[in-house]
């Protein structure tokens, strides 16, 4: 007995062929989307956005809260050299004013603020470099009607960043507001 070999079709062939070329094709484009350029910056893709950007100095409100940003500074560590962090790239402190504009106490959350590059990268806000600042008051705070808090929102972004917007969030699942930063 023999075993009589089996005729290949060609038209499999070349479906198999171009299935795994797309594939291959595939891998690459999203390698090159969240790889490429900064691969540790901690940068999202931007996706198009029709949020408009607001001036520097102006207030911003998202939902019950209202912002303001005051100013930023660059650091390379927070904290005390005894309990501090130091920052994979630069540290940016974004020094903000929010004031609950409604009429039940709101939660603002640092984690939830993004920074925007001249791209159009987003930036996550680190609230493992937050908790090391004495006046950060980010992490989580909660804010009764009529009051303000200041605070500061950090974000750990590569050297060659330049930054450019923060978009900040209220409590829930919001757009968010844009701001220029000053």
């Amino acid at each position: 007995r023999y075993v009589r070999a089996r005729r290949s079709n060609p038209v499999r062939t070349v479906l198999v062929v171009a299935g795994i070329l797309v594939a291959v094709a595939g891998l690459g484009l999203v390698a090159r989307t969240y790889l490429g350029g900064d691969s540790d910056s901690g940068a999202t893709p931007a996706q198009a956005d029709t949020t408009p950007i607001a001036a520097a100095g102006t207030v911003v409100r998202d939902g019950d809260l209202a912002f303001k940003v005051l100013r930023t500074e660059r650091k390379t560590r927070v904290g005390t050299p005894a309990a501090g962090k130091r920052a994979q790239g630069m540290f940016l402190l974004v020094h903000v004013r929010v004031m609950n504009m409604g009429d039940k106490t709101a939660a603002f959350q640092g984690s939830r603020q993004k920074l925007l590059d001249k791209t159009g990268r987003a930036y996550a806000a680190s609230a493992e470099a937050a908790v090391h600042l004495r006046e950060s008051n980010t992490p989580w705070e909660r804010i009764n009607p009529g009051n303000n808090v200041e605070g500061v929102v950090v974000f750990d972004i590569p050297r060659s960043t330049t930054p450019n917007a923060i978009e900040l969030h209220g409590p829930g699942t919001s757009t968010g507001a844009k701001v220029l930063l000053p």
